[in-house]
């Protein structure tokens, strides 16, 4: 079976022929191709499609990058599965006169499209349109590529009979060089995200090496703070790409400042790519759901004349690094690299953690442990991928470098390094809270790598979890609790230490 994936459109056994920007061999299995091309369909934005299939020949999966999403082939070969952009973000419409006869428009007709925002980048696809007063003279787009080729188009591709119609809503983008920018961006895209019903993407381009948060950020909620609050007939998808240069070339440096770089309380499409997060006393990017209890993770729910739904809430970063960042785990969610709950997807793509700490306060109300690099609670679906995790230390039970807690229904770790990170009992600042037994804070039931709990399926693949520690009961790579099913496939565990046995 074709696994689901946020953001796309599934096909069986067809294909789109030709236009292939890139082409991968031997990407692991079904779940972990379909993970991996997804990802970086979704950093490139002339990717349209992507395929999965099995080279039946030689065993193995393979996939290729479209620039096309139109179905113009049944392929030979066993193609499992072709995704196509195109889940629900917003509707769009768009009235024109054409003098089409084809379209029932004389002189002076009007014909309206109506279609959704399909991608991050704002893209439309046309799926539908009426032409008055012509009575009946209304179409619908199916699977007919040739028809659909000529009056609908596709993601963000015009349509041949209708070149006038417009393809997307240009994004609104901010250029940024130094701190007083970033704010200056942060207030103009939340005034516009709440005065709007239909809000194009933001870009935010950072064009600086190096922006420092000055002191003064300490009574600041974070840099920046995206918080949407429910409001009668307001959407509330919001659809922000923040790019750095390069792979971590832009530095955001907290200079020790207890703060968050990056807040969003919303749903829609998130990318961060190209950025380094250094010396942050908190948690330099956060995600959670908007709405306090609402259970994001499969349907959709309504809040007054909102209707609020979920399943396009992703959030994609690569090519980040997070360095010698530290968080005070004296309340849930936090972690000194990522922290996200209740959202439907997280993608983390070539992107380091290195030298970071969480310390665990004693707090005897908390109630999940510490992670010293990626914190993920009530997820639907977890990829995480080329990703090293390395030097980080963090304390206290039920803790990890990536804590994954409640996903439920997928997480895979695919081509990643675990090495030589450490639960360590130094990090239990035992006079927070003198009413916890701090016994019961040092490291339990815990892990140097991974700490996975109410996973459903966790498929650990071609990656290695090497020297890690842990000055307790646990295990050295991956302690898993209540995880219902397992897969292991050409990954690495050697010395990885607890105090009475080397364990994997």
């Amino acid at each position: 079976a074709c696994p689901v994936v946020s953001g796309y459109d599934v096909h069986t056994y067809v294909d789109h022929i030709y236009d292939d920007i890139q082409c991968l061999r031997d990407v692991g299995t079904i779940v972990e191709a379909t993970a991996i091309m997804s990802a970086r369909c979704n950093d490139d934005s002339a990717c349209k499609a992507f395929n999965v299939y099995d080279e039946s020949l030689y065993g193995i999966t393979s996939g290729c990058f479209k620039t096309e999403s139109t179905i113009n082939s049944d392929p030979s070969g066993p193609v499992y599965c072709f995704y196509t952009r195109g889940s629900v973000i917003s509707q769009e419409t768009f009235a024109l006169k054409t003098g089409k006869s084809a379209l029932c428009a004389g002189k002076g007709d009007t014909t309206t499209y109506t279609g959704l925002v399909c991608d991050v980048s704002g893209s439309i696809q046309w799926n539908s349109m009426t032409t008055s007063p012509a009575p009946g003279c209304s179409w619908t787009k199916d699977n007919d590529s040739i028809w659909n080729a000529q009056w609908v188009g596709g993601c963000g591709v015009v349509p041949s009979q209708v070149p006038q119609l417009l393809t997307r809503i240009a994004p609104i983008t901010f250029d940024v060089s130094d701190y007083a920018g970033l704010l200056e961006a942060a207030r103009n895209t939340s005034d516009i995200w709440n005065s709007a019903d239909n809000e194009p993407a933001v870009l935010i381009h950072i064009t600086a090496s190096v922006i420092i948060v000055p002191a003064n950020l300490a009574s600041q909620v974070a840099v920046f703070n995206w918080s949407v609050p429910p409001q009668d007939s307001q959407s509330y998808w919001r659809h922000l790409e923040i790019r750095g240069q390069g792979s971590g070339g832009t530095v955001i440096d907290c200079d020790h400042i207890a703060s968050n770089v990056l807040r969003v309380l919303s749903v829609g499409h998130i990318l961060v790519t190209g950025i380094k997060f250094m010396h942050c006393i908190g948690t330099p990017l956060v995600f959670r759901s908007p709405v306090r209890g609402l259970d994001v993770r499969y349907a959709t729910a309504d809040i007054g004349t909102v209707k609020y739904t979920t399943d396009v809430s992703t959030v994609n970063i690569s090519d980040c690094m997070f360095l010698n960042n530290e968080v005070d785990a004296s309340a849930p969610f936090l972690s000194p690299g990522i922290a996200a709950s209740q959202i439907h997807s997280m993608t983390i793509t070539n992107s380091k953690f290195d030298s970071n700490v969480c310390r665990n306060s004693g707090n005897k109300y908390q109630v999940m442990g510490c992670s010293s690099a990626i914190l993920l609670h009530d997820v639907h679906t977890v990829a995480v991928l080329d990703c090293s995790f390395y030097n980080n230390t963090h304390g206290g039970p039920d803790s990890g470098v990536l804590l994954l807690n409640s996903t439920h229904s997928s997480a895979l770790v695919h081509a990643s390094t675990f090495d030589s990170n450490t639960c360590s009992n130094d990090m239990v600042n035992s006079d927070v809270n003198n009413d916890t037994d701090v016994e019961s804070m040092k490291c339990d039931q815990t892990s140097g790598g991974i700490y996975a709990s109410g996973v459903v399926n966790l498929t650990l693949s071609r990656s290695a979890f090497i020297h890690n520690r842990v000055e307790g009961s646990g295990a050295g790579g991956a302690y898993l609790l209540d995880v219902g099913s397992v897969t292991v496939s050409g990954s690495e565990f050697s010395d990885n230490k607890v105090p009475s046995a080397t364990l994997g």
